[in-house]
């Protein structure tokens, strides 16, 4: 659901959906994704049907790839990539894990395309640390580049993640809650 209020005066509600899907490529260590975002209707700050008033979502179409590799605990080494294969399918992944991850972003209103890469690893599986670059489609604006930068803890069912993305104007902070499963 998406909420915006304009000026404490007007307000417009409707919903979204988000539609997904991931492939993994067996023995490898690759993961393939698509997305779709935003998908729904459209916001309209009054009751009157008029063409002006009639604001569609911000539709975004992604698509995305990512590598991991685990590390041994006991060496500094790559591991193999077997152990990943392994974790997707008896239960949870390897202690130490790095990744690398590739994103394309379409930005259908503007019909402008966005990219990012990263690199995330994961220390016993519990703290997570994560930089990554992203080229930001901005439409008829031009574009803007941004540094992200990022960490994330586990604990007690519970994970806590913080972003941090340093734009040439601004920096932007997200916070995440999420409750985690761990498999018996």
């Amino acid at each position: 659901m998406i909420r915006s209020q304009l000026l404490e005066a007007s307000a417009g509600t409707d919903f979204g959906a988000d539609l997904g899907a991931q492939v993994v490529i067996p023995r490898s260590g690759l993961r393939f994704g698509a997305s779709l975002q935003h998908w729904g209707g459209h916001l309209r700050y009054t009751d009157a049907k008029i063409p002006v008033d009639n604001n569609d979502l911000p539709l975004l179409l992604r698509f995305g790839a990512a590598m991991a590799v685990s590390i041994p605990v006991g060496g500094s080494s790559i591991g193999s990539l077997e152990s990943l294969e392994a974790a997707d399918i008896h239960g949870p992944e390897p202690p130490h894990v790095a990744r690398a991850y590739v994103d394309a972003i379409l930005r259908r209103a503007e019909n402008a395309v966005g990219y990012a890469a990263g690199l995330e690893y994961v220390y016993a599986g519990l703290v997570s640390l994560r930089g990554g670059y992203r080229i930001l489609a901005t439409g008829g604006a031009g574009r803007d580049t941004a540094w992200t930068l990022g960490a994330g803890i586990a604990f007690a069912g519970l994970r806590v993640d913080y972003a941090a993305e340093i734009l040439s104007f601004t920096a932007l902070h997200r916070i995440g809650l999420s409750i985690v499963r761990r498999p018996e």
